[in-house]
């Protein structure tokens, strides 16, 4: 009985970390990729790129400012504070991007970019 019990709280706490321990990743393939990612900043540049990229960043004053653009293909923007992942915009080929998102203060934000095919030279920037 005591090792069923001992069981069942194992497997209660490794599931509770999957759940709370963030469930975005990044996968992609890409040409002339850079990228960095800190706690205020995140940024991409790519001559080729097709997948997906994830930063978190912490909205200390409840804002994130994007910018960017996207010569070639098709690309949607996404973030996540709250466990719900909302659209923030798209690009498609020749689109620049100049927006701002209001967060709750304090609070941690994934920013999720996915491409619907091969992008080529594109750029996104991301800053709390």
């Amino acid at each position: 009985m005591k090792k069923i019990i001992r069981s069942i709280c194992v497997i209660g706490a490794l599931l509770s970390a999957l759940v709370f321990s963030g469930c975005y990743s990044s996968s992609y393939s890409a040409v002339a990729l850079v990228h960095s990612s800190t706690s205020h900043e995140g940024y991409m540049s790519f001559y080729k790129f097709n997948g997906t990229m994830v930063f978190k960043l912490d909205a200390d004053d409840g804002t994130v400012k994007c910018s960017g653009k996207l010569d070639k293909g098709k690309a949607s923007v996404y973030y996540d504070y709250e466990g719900k992942k909302k659209k923030l915009c798209k690009l498609n080929s020749g689109d620049t991007l100049s927006d701002k998102l209001n967060v709750p203060k304090d609070s941690s934000v994934y920013i999720i970019v996915e491409t619907d095919s091969q992008c080529e030279n594109g750029e996104l920037t991301f800053k709390t």
